[in-house]
């Protein structure tokens, strides 16, 4: 039985200054963050986890700039430079199992999260102006099932792949009114990798995020893949990487929502495929310690306003 407890704090001082429009905007603050981590070897390959921790997540500049930001005519956007953090209380209960070259790690998952980002809509006098910010209006809540493996499936042939199920519950309480959401959803994503020649690799990775109903609407699915090819030489001190981001150009991604006197919807289509080539080489061979397995559902990020 082995148990691990931690306490950390973070001290933030944010200053803006929107030069443009005259608005400085200051915030500090001090919070703690514990975590705990409780596990039991039921053998050499076999283990049980229970684990939790409190996390935050600021918001970013361009959530917070006040100033107009026109995407057309009629869609005008002006941040919240009051925003406060996100935080969310996490807690899960998996099972570690390795049996050969294979580790599979099911596990429970419950998190809870204050003050989400939320985007509110507020039409013009004459309706053909839509206005829209930001505000700490929203909580939230997912509990589910997460399912994650990695392993060597053949001589040269890894692969990494990650399943969640889940129920997600949305609360929005803001001067326009109270909403609530309540849904059930999934997940997945998948990396693969092979070895072409003992210096030459091939990867790919794929991502799948269904339709999710949210408290005014619904956020539309969207799915891409990407794909690499990494030649190695100079005693693998060197690399040269080509990479593929959005192979077939499948990343759209968009929703509706309605209100008491609007409805909204839209549809992006960004010019997500791209192609890079890059040149790396390593002074001391450093090697970056393997993530922890089963990291469990992640909230949504900031900016969720349907």
């Amino acid at each position: 039985l082995d148990y691990q407890i931690g306490l950390r704090g973070e001290y933030c001082d944010n200053r803006n200054n929107f030069q443009s429009i005259g608005i400085k905007k200051n915030q500090d603050y001090f919070d703690l963050f514990p975590n705990a981590v409780i596990s039991y070897s039921l053998d050499n390959t076999n283990q049980i986890q229970l684990s939790y921790s409190r996390r935050i997540s600021r918001p970013n500049i361009y959530l917070m700039n006040p100033g107009k930001q026109s995407k057309d005519p009629y869609n005008i956007v002006m941040g919240n430079p009051d925003l406060k953090p996100e935080f969310t209380d996490s807690f899960e209960l998996g099972y570690i199992g390795t049996f050969g070259k294979h580790t599979i790690t099911p596990q429970l998952f419950y998190k809870k999260s204050i003050d989400n980002v939320f985007m509110t809509m507020t039409p013009s006098a004459d309706g053909k102006i839509l206005y829209l910010t930001y505000a700490n209006d929203s909580d939230g809540e997912f509990y589910g099932t997460d399912l994650s493996y990695q392993g060597q499936m053949l001589q040269g042939w890894t692969m990494n792949a990650n399943f969640s199920y889940y129920k997600q519950i949305q609360n929005v309480h803001s001067k326009s009114g109270s909403y609530s959401s309540s849904d059930y959803s999934w997940n997945g994503r998948l990396s693969t990798s092979y070895f072409i020649l003992s210096n030459l690799m091939a990867q790919i990775s794929a991502v799948y995020m269904p339709d999710v109903v949210t408290p005014l609407g619904k956020r539309y699915g969207y799915k891409y893949m990407d794909f690499a090819v990494k030649y190695d030489f100079w005693d693998r001190n060197a690399s040269l990487t080509f990479r593929t981001t959005d192979l077939f150009e499948s990343l759209t991604y968009g929703g509706f929502a309605k209100g008491n006197n609007y409805s909204f919807t839209n549809k992006y289509n960004p010019d997500s495929r791209h192609f890079s080539l890059t040149f790396s080489y390593k002074i001391n061979n450093y090697i970056r310690k393997p993530a922890k397995p089963g990291t469990g559902t992640q909230m949504p990020s900031g900016g969720e306003f349907m």
